[in-house]
């Protein structure tokens, strides 16, 4: 699969045997004297996320798939769109494939993340289902405890509250150039992919 001309890492599910480890960096430059308070002068204003992905292949056919993707990526070269897999937007109510609003539980993404074009594109996974992919185009307030996201198509089915899982889609390069292959037998194999996200970038297409 491709998204606004970029591969989307859908071959493969995070296994969950390993935690999902987060780290944020950021650049800047530590201003310090022998009188003064330490300062810290941040370069970007922007943290730059890292996150794990354990890619566990069971089959030859999977470890072709894993290899192919390492290959492609050309190590920190090439940029691609993969979920956070983690329950980024729940649901609050039933997503209707009649309507291109959805009503999630209140995160404050109005307040905080509303306009951000690195948290403007969903992975939606749903049970049976291919992973689906949409643009937030609007946000509003609802009451207390929700709020409402428009997205630019509506869902190909209905999407029910408490089995649907709505993570962002970021667009990422690997952290480094070389990714070891844990080998287990000849048609089993997995790697612990670390991604960098690369958050000021967006793609033709995007918003």
């Amino acid at each position: 699969m491709t998204y606004l001309g970029y591969p989307v890492l859908d071959a493969a599910t995070h296994n969950m045997r390993e935690s999902i480890s987060e780290s944020f960096a950021r650049i800047g430059t530590m201003v310090e004297n022998p009188t003064g308070r330490r300062t810290f002068d941040d370069h970007s204003g922007l943290a730059f996320p890292s996150r794990s992905f354990t890619w566990s292949a069971t089959t030859r056919a999977e470890c072709v798939a894993l290899r192919a993707f390492l290959d492609a990526c050309q190590g920190r070269l090439n940029v691609f769109w993969v979920p956070t897999y983690c329950l980024d937007l729940p649901l609050a109510l039933d997503g209707s494939h009649l309507s291109s609003t959805l009503t999630i539980q209140k995160i404050g993404y109005l307040e905080g993340l509303a306009g951000v074009n690195a948290r403007s594109y969903l992975a939606v996974r749903c049970p049976g289902q291919a992973m689906v992919i949409r643009r937030i185009t609007g946000a509003a307030a609802i009451d207390a405890s929700s709020e409402a996201i428009a997205i630019d198509a509506a869902p190909p089915v209905d999407w029910p509250q408490d089995s649907t899982a709505i993570s962002f889609l970021v667009l990422c390069r690997l952290a480094s150039d070389m990714t070891p292959l844990r080998w287990h037998t000849s048609g089993l194999c997995e790697a612990t992919i670390l991604f960098q996200e690369v958050p000021l970038e967006v793609p033709a297409g995007g918003p």
